[in-house]
């Protein structure tokens, strides 16, 4: 290398005589000094420094030349080709990330002008990163006190064991990750297992429990010492754990032959029932079982048997309690007078009470310790048979006696009482069949008792005399179209000891010539509906039965326009079209389309069309008017004014009879009006058609605003008529009324 031979020619040239020397001095101008070797000085990492794998280590370096310049330093690290820099300060960042735990050394080298190096080695360790574990919890139940700890300690790291809380514990050797911790019973000890490796230091702890555990305790059965002797032999289990000890918890003062022995013999008192502990104990802890020991003879529970009850008279029975077992038995009266026993200690003892008597009796079992009671009821009744008066008795013959017709009683005897109505008398109280005596148009209410010597019981029977039994019947419902304004009526007969008398209950200028005569004559005038009452009457209640005659005789209109003719009728103040208007114009159409329905059902027309729609001299009817008819035919001048189906019969009295056009059921129909209203249907806005023979819709002139106008409607489920607001462009048929 360029530095050896600048040592060698220095060395050299100090040989040489002075004289010569200054001769190469003062004769040799261009003689050229030996090359100087660089220096270089690191100035970072120290060598003391660890690293962590991962981290980047900076090296810095000094690096000078006397004689010249630094060309360049060269660092040379394992897991690196090498890195120069040129340029001071000389730096270099090492990675550690692909290394292993260990010491390393950088080769550093300053190079001058001359190419004359200078090397240093830079020792470095790096070291994984630092973690640990102090072993995981244990807790030692059996009585050893001492534990191998089981810590982690990684290469290049030292550590050390702390107590952070547990008394009286020791480890062998701190620095010994398999240190021995010896303690005390029944401590808990928290140690810390602390590691470092240079660069930093962490730490982990651990719970190490020395708790000595008892076996589970097991006292044994319980046992029941029922032949009079007083000590038991107890059969606790031998615990494997901690030692065991007898104590008694409740009876009172008891002897164990050994309290510590699990077979102990335990000596108590007759009578008495003990619990007693087997408790096992560590210095730790304790676990404890009770037994039960009973020092009494076997008390067989009281029984005293079924209850038992009489309805025959009798007063004698035979009990039938349990058996006493080691007990003695005693019968005993608890409620209830005058009853003997057989023998008072016999539980199928005999007993003789008294009639009518219910009594409470008590057996009850005993021993030298304790005793059991059960009880009884024992009823000595006599039930009288179940009374039966009779079926109620309506006399109509006019006749004031009646036979009653109760049940003779098979177990004790019978009495007739009067409960109610005046002046009545029985000819033979006692006897079932005998005759009562009342008075006319009186009810009675007449009570039949069959009693014994311990109980009643009774039955209730009504004697009504004379009773009216005819039902009075005014006839069928007519309506008079012929032009006649007289009919005969069709009252039923009242029959003897009764009058009928015929009444007008509604319509004007109605005459009745006979109101006796269940046919009499009866004239009224065109255009009315009358409703007549025929009532009978007894000498005690009267009935009724009402009946509607109408006189409605039609005239004919002719439309001048197509020459169709249309009946028309009166009906109060007004006239009406009976039929459907069938005019052809704009805005109107036979349902689907069908001349035949046309003919049938009329037309319908939308609410514009119809306001011009009927002949000279009638209009489409109003609300107002439409609901002047329905007051007409008998509806409440405030429920005409509500709206959707109203009202009682008055639909029913506007429709046609019968299922020719109406489909079933066709409620209330009558038609006793004439109006004969028939089923057309409807036609919505879209050219839907619907409703035929169901429904008859008919349009009024008023309207609203709205695009709404009112319209009646009838249906064949309903006998009432409706009265509702609905869209102007439907299509309804047309009723006109005479102006």
């Amino acid at each position: 290398m360029n530095t050896v031979k600048s040592r060698f020619s220095y060395k050299w040239i100090s040989l040489l005589p002075l004289s010569v020397f200054l001769v190469l001095i003062i004769g040799g101008c261009n003689y050229i000094l030996p090359n100087k070797p660089p220096y270089v000085r690191k100035v970072n990492p120290a060598d003391s420094a660890v690293f962590t794998i991962g981290e980047v280590v900076n090296f810095k370096v000094d690096a000078y030349d006397v004689d010249g310049k630094i060309i360049q330093v060269v660092f040379k690290a394992p897991n690196t080709t090498g890195y120069s820099d040129t340029v001071a300060p000389y730096e270099f960042l090492w990675p550690t990330a692909t290394l292993v735990s260990g010491d390393y050394h950088v080769e550093i080298k300053a190079i001058d002008d001359q190419g004359e190096p200078y090397i240093i080695q830079a020792p470095v360790r790096v070291v994984d990163i630092l973690t640990t574990s102090a072993g995981r919890d244990t807790t030692f139940t059996d009585s050893r006190t001492s534990y191998v700890l089981q810590a982690v300690l990684q290469p290049f790291s030292t550590g050390t064991w702390s107590i952070l809380s547990g008394t009286g514990g020791a480890i062998s050797d701190i620095h010994n990750k398999n240190a021995t911790l010896t303690g005390l019973p029944c401590q808990a000890y928290t140690l810390r297992w602390s590691i470092n490796n240079g660069a930093v230091q962490v730490s982990s702890d651990v719970i190490i429990r020395f708790n000595y555990q008892p076996s589970k305790a097991n006292a044994g059965t319980d046992q029941w010492i029922f032949n009079g002797t007083t000590t038991a032999i107890l059969n606790a289990e031998t615990p494997k754990d901690g030692n065991g000890l007898w104590e008694i918890l409740s009876g009172g003062s008891g002897v164990f032959s050994n309290s510590s022995s699990p077979t102990t013999s335990f000596t108590g008192q007759l009578c008495i029932d003990y619990k007693l502990i087997w408790r096992v104990s560590t210095p730790c802890a304790s676990t404890a079982d009770t037994v039960d020991i009973k020092f009494k003879p076997y008390l067989t529970p009281a029984n005293a048997g079924p209850d038992q009850s009489f309805t025959d008279g009798r007063k004698t029975t035979t009990l039938a309690a349990n058996p006493t077992g080691l007990g003695t038995g005693l019968w005993t009266v608890t409620s209830g007078s005058g009853g003997v026993f057989g023998n008072t200690s016999d539980p199928k003892s005999g007993f003789i009470g008294q009639p009518c008597e219910t009594y409470i009796l008590r057996w009850t079992i005993s021993t030298l310790c304790e005793s059991s009671s059960d009880e009884m009821t024992l009823s000595f009744n006599d039930l009288p048979s179940t009374p039966n008066a009779g079926p109620d008795l309506y006399i109509t013959d006019g006749t004031i006696f009646a036979q009653l017709n109760a049940t003779p009683p098979v177990n004790g005897t019978g009495l007739w009482t009067i409960l109610s109505g005046g002046g009545g008398s029985l000819s033979d109280p006692s006897k079932p069949n005998t005759m009562f005596y009342g008075q006319q148009c009186h009810t009675y209410t007449l009570r039949w008792t069959v009693s014994t010597p311990c109980i009643s019981a009774f039955d209730e029977v009504n004697v009504v005399l004379n009773q009216v039994e005819i039902k009075a019947d005014a006839g069928q419902d007519r309506r008079i179209s012929d032009g006649q304004l007289s009919v005969n009526l069709q009252g039923n007969s009242p029959g003897t000891n009764t009058t009928g008398s015929w009444s007008i209950i509604s319509g004007t200028n109605g005459f009745i010539e006979n109101s006796a005569n269940p046919g009499s004559l009866f004239t009224g005038i065109n255009g009315q509906i009358y409703t007549l009452k025929w009532t009978l009457s007894g000498a005690c209640l009267e009935n009724s039965d009402m009946v509607v005659i109408s006189f409605i005789s039609g005239v004919v209109l002719e439309d001048s326009r197509d020459r169709k003719t249309y009946r028309a009728i009166k009906l109060g103040d007004q006239y009406w079209m009976s039929e459907n208007l069938n005019f052809s114009m704009q805005g109107s159409n036979a349902y689907d389309y069908s001349a035949n329905s046309a003919s049938i059902y009329g037309r319908l027309y939308d609410w514009n069309t119809a306001q011009s729609a009927c002949p000279a001299g009638w209009h489409l009817p109003s609300d107002n008017e439409w609901r002047q008819l329905e007051v007409f035919l008998g509806m409440d001048a405030n429920t005409s004014l509500m709206e959707w189906y109203r009202g009682g019969a008055e639909g029913g009295m506007l429709k046609e009879q019968g299922n020719q056009y109406w489909t079933a059921p066709n409620a209330g129909a009558t038609n006793i009006s004439g109006f004969t209203a028939r089923p057309g249907g409807y036609r919505a806005p879209g050219g839907q058609f619907g409703g035929i023979n169901t429904h008859a819709g008919f349009w009024s002139s008023t309207g609203n605003t709205e695009g709404k106008a009112i319209y009646r409607a009838l249906h064949t489920d309903k006998s009432q008529a409706g009265r509702d607001w609905y869209d102007k462009g439907y299509g309804f048929s047309i009723r006109c009324v005479k102006n």
